[in-house]
C-alpha cells in the first residue's frame, strides 16, 4: 500500500529449495568488503552454544592445568574455506560487499562439516550485524583481518527481556523509513 508512492523498481525472486533442519547454534553470519571476509559471527548471539568453544592448548602450557576456552577456530576454517574456494569468485562477478548467512551440518562419516548458504544480504546497516555494531566496528566489518566471535556469555531470562526492546526499536525505524506510522 505504501509503495505506491516511490519510483523505485524492486526487483524480487522467491526461490525455493529442499528444506533441512538446522542446528540454531551451528548457523553464522559472514561480512565481506571489497571481496574479503572481514567478520564472522554465531547468527544467534544470545545462545551460548558449547560446540563454538575449544579449549585452548597454549593455555596449559605454565598455566596450572587451567586451560583457557577459545573460540573454536575450526569452525571459522570450514566456513572461510568454503567461501573461498566455492563463493568468493563467483559472487565478486556481482557484487563487491555483502552479508551471508551460513548453516553447518557436522558429518557422522567425515572431519569435514557440510556447509550451506542460506541467504546473501546487502552490506548496510540495514542488515543486522548481530555481534557487530555497524559504527564501533566499522573499521572491523571494512578493513579489518577476518575476525571469529561466538557468544561467551550466557544471558539470564531478565537479560533477554532487555533485549526486545533492540528488535522493537528496529522495527519502528523501518516502519519511519517508509513513512508508515507505527502504532
Amino acid at each position: 500500500f505504501f509503495c505506491e508512492s516511490f519510483s523505485i523498481t524492486i526487483c524480487q525472486h522467491v526461490i525455493l529449495r529442499q528444506w533441512h533442519k538446522l542446528e540454531p547454534g551451528l548457523e553464522f553470519r559472514a561480512f565481506v568488503f571489497k571481496g574479503e571476509m572481514t567478520a564472522l559471527c554465531q547468527y544467534n548471539y544470545i545462545g551460548l552454544f558449547e560446540e563454538l568453544w575449544t579449549m585452548d592448548p597454549s593455555e596449559n602450557e605454565g598455566n596450572k592445568g587451567k586451560a583457557k576456552k577459545v573460540p573454536n577456530h575450526t569452525i571459522c576454517d570450514h566456513i572461510f574455506g568454503f567461501w573461498k574456494n566455492n563463493l568468493k569468485d563467483l559472487l565478486a562477478k556481482k557484487y563487491d560487499h555483502y552479508v551471508i548467512d551460513f548453516s553447518m551440518k557436522m558429518s557422522a562419516t567425515t572431519d569435514t562439516p557440510e556447509i550451506v548458504v542460506i541467504e546473501l544480504n546487502p552490506f548496510e546497516p540495514d542488515t543486522d550485524a548481530l555481534m557487530f555494531d555497524w559504527k564501533k566496528d566499522r573499521h572491523q566489518l571494512m578493513y579489518g583481518k577476518l575476525e571469529f566471535r561466538v557468544q561467551k556469555y550466557k544471558f539470564t531470562p531478565n537479560e533477554l527481556w532487555r533485549l526486545l526492546p533492540k528488535h522493537k526499536l528496529l522495527v519502528q525505524q523501518a516502519l519511519e523509513r517508509f513513512s508508515v506510522p507505527s502504532q
